[in-house]
């Protein structure tokens, strides 16, 4: 069996596919074979998303366009074009029938994966920075510059409710496995769980340091990860809110973090390059 880790490469129209053996050591990456992918975006490449089945890729750009590609071949398959500014951020449906896309022009659009065509788009007051859909696919959350946190049905494009709680940019969103929280996080050092359906604020998780840049849930709902400017990881029971471990990094600043499906792993990449594997049970 092999996987795929992608890689966008900002200030640098190319997205690189590595695939990666199975049985890697922890801490370790093994390339087996690169695959290169010259995406066509004169501009940088702001973010990359696979569909759930890895057939198709996404890779969003500052030239305000999403290509959709053929993850095996490297075939363009769509040009989606439609917005106005750069796209930050990009998301599947968990069927992969349907693309989010957040853009710098102040709006979040949803599109039709197979055919490339525009659905709907939503007015979202700022730009959208992160979006995630809920485990159904009847959710879209997107976080934004002015500090709002949005929920939307992409079915019906109802907006179901917004809240203004951060006091700066909103740089990362996620929902718990069964679909009832949300989880957001930022320039304001601090991470915030709601209620998925009436938009209450539940929690406010405030030991940090620095920016939040990313949030995880683990696939049972036991663990929240946060990863911050300062390259340090934290960990959470977001029953509780009580904060159950730190963990100390490269140091650098952490960009994402990410639970393998059986959540015995949870990965980090950070600034300096480093792409770090940890037991969430020991830290090590």
């Amino acid at each position: 069996m092999s996987s795929a880790l992608t890689r966008g490469c900002v200030g640098l129209a190319v997205c690189t596919i590595w695939w990666l053996t199975s049985g890697v050591a922890l801490g370790q990456v093994q390339e087996q074979r690169e695959l290169s992918l010259q995406l066509e975006h004169p501009q940088a490449v702001t973010c990359v998303a696979f569909t759930p089945d890895g057939r198709r890729l996404a890779s969003a750009s500052d030239d305000a366009t999403i290509g959709l590609w053929n993850a095996h071949s490297g075939q363009l398959l769509h040009i989606l074009a439609g917005h106005s500014g750069s796209v930050y951020s990009i998301a599947f449906t968990p069927d992969g029938q349907r693309l989010a896309s957040g853009s710098g022009d102040n709006t979040v659009k949803l599109w039709d994966a197979q055919s490339g065509q525009m659905l709907r788009t939503i007015e979202g007051g700022a730009a959208a920075r992160c979006l995630a859909f809920s485990p159904d696919g009847g959710q879209l959350a997107w976080g934004c510059d002015d500090g709002a946190v949005k929920l939307w049905n992409p079915d019906s494009g109802e907006l179901l409710w917004t809240r203004e709680e951060h006091s700066g940019r909103v740089k990362c969103v996620a929902f718990s496995p069964d679909g009832q929280w949300v989880a957001s996080g930022g320039w304001d050092q601090t991470v915030k769980l709601w209620d998925a359906s009436s938009g209450g604020l539940l929690h406010t998780l405030e030991e940090y340091s620095s920016t939040v840049t990313s949030v995880a849930f683990s696939p049972d709902g036991r663990w929240l990860a946060s990863g911050c400017d300062d390259g340090v990881i934290e960990l959470w029971d977001p029953d509780s809110s009580q904060l159950l471990r730190t963990i100390e990094g490269s140091g650098a600043p952490v960009r994402s973090v990410a639970f393998s499906p059986d959540g015995g792993r949870l990965a980090s990449g950070c600034d300096d390059g480093a792409v770090e594997l940890w037991d969430p049970d020991s830290s090590q």
